[in-house]
């Protein structure tokens, strides 16, 4: 019976030596409190390690839904990846190093956790003052975790649908965070959106991964692909991999989950002035850098086709060909200035426009043309050197 029960808890559970190690530390500092509560003979609550303990589960709770998916989803493991590829396997048979699924045993490791951390009144006040509902932690951490990650495998193998969607309920469970029992239960209802892309993804084996999973690949790639130092300027003339870019709905779909995720942050200060602060500070710094790396990435290396002087002397202050490239950088930088000034000055909420004004910068940058591919081929530019890369130079 013992050895029926282990092997059924084997399926999933990490390795023993670190959960024995986490059950030694918890229940040590247990003992101790224990011992030191009767030799000063405190009758009352006594809890000198609770916030240890606090800090020991959670992130224990994070390192096991990390696990859960890095240890047992394909993607993650190339040699697991490779081996599977070359056996009959379908998405309809069960995987064979275990599930990625939440299983029963689950539950029992999250028990295991709770039981922990547990502490009379559920509640443990940290150092820093912050009050921790135990009862919700375990589940909490290890459902944003687990979920996190799973995301991220939507990402890389282009499920556009279940990530986005995972990553919109991630932000309701922050913006929850507050009232722990309905941020788990968002997050249970997220992993039902992340089961569905589970299938999802398992149904389309054999992805296409990023040259990083994959390292046998990304070695032969990177050895093939090199291209010859031919010096300027046949470096910047010479063909180049044909960019994919980043679509239009993909754009909105980006600026509006960071201007989601800006809001479930945001909304969690308390203090309004605070709040506003926060929210003018963040949106300046999207702001700038949208616009800086916008700018920097287009015209770092394509120039105008004339100099200042040269335009004030032909007289030609505008050159559509070229100047269209300021055109999204200056929309996003005069969207951001109006919209941080009503939020500084009182005129807008900051919880709600502050973040649509990041979402809306972003938009801007992210989804105005030209794209680079197009710039780099049809702008009325001049190719300038890279004065930062002085080797793609050749002395003649």
């Amino acid at each position: 019976m013992t050895r029926t029960a282990l092997t059924w808890l084997r399926v999933v559970f990490p390795p023993v030596g670190i959960v024995g190690l986490m059950v030694v530390l918890c229940l040590g500092t247990r003992a101790l409190e224990l011992w030191v509560a009767h030799r000063l003979e405190i009758h009352e609550k006594f809890s000198l390690f609770a916030p240890f303990r606090v800090m020991l589960i959670g992130v224990a709770s994070v390192a096991y839904g990390m696990y859960r998916v890095l240890v047992f989803h394909p993607l993650f493991r190339s040699g697991y990846r490779t081996w599977l590829a070359a056996t009959p396997w379908t998405s309809a048979k069960p995987l064979p190093l275990g599930p990625i699924h939440l299983v029963p045993q689950d539950a029992v490791m999250l028990g295991l956790l709770f039981a922990l951390v547990h502490e009379p009144g559920g509640v443990v006040e940290m150092p820093n003052g912050v009050v921790v509902h135990v009862t919700w932690l375990a589940p909490l951490c290890f459902l944003i975790s687990y979920l996190l990650w799973l995301c991220t495998s939507f990402t890389v193998v282009g499920l556009a649908v279940p990530a986005y969607a995972t990553a919109f309920g991630l932000g309701l469970v922050f913006r929850l965070s507050r009232e722990p029992a309905w941020a788990t239960g968002a997050a249970a209802i997220v992993y039902l959106v992340a089961w569905w892309g589970i299938r999802q993804s398992l149904a389309r084996f054999l992805w296409r991964v990023p040259r990083f999973l994959d390292p046998v690949r990304s070695e032969r790639q990177g050895s093939e692909s090199r291209q010859p130092v031919l010096g300027w300027a046949f470096n910047a003339l010479q063909p180049k991999p044909v960019g994919a870019g980043i679509r239009v709905r993909d754009a909105l779909a980006v600026s509006l989950l960071v201007g989601w995720w800006a809001h479930s942050v945001v909304a969690l200060i308390a203090n309004e002035q605070e709040q506003r602060e926060a929210v003018t500070t963040i949106s300046g710094f999207v702001t700038a850098g949208c616009v800086l790396s916008r700018t920097v990435v287009y015209c770092l290396r394509h120039w105008p086709p004339i100099s200042l002087w040269g335009r004030i002397q032909t007289l030609r202050w505008i050159i559509p060909g070229y100047d269209r490239v300021f055109v999204a950088p200056l929309c996003a930088l005069a969207a951001g200035l109006i919209l941080h000034w009503l939020v500084a000055h009182d005129r807008l909420p900051a919880d709600i426009f502050g973040p649509a004004g990041i979402a809306v910068v972003l938009a801007i940058t992210l989804g105005t043309g030209p794209t680079l591919q197009q710039w780099q081929l049809t702008g009325a530019h001049r190719i300038a050197p890279d004065y930062l890369n002085k080797a793609n130079f050749i002395e003649l």
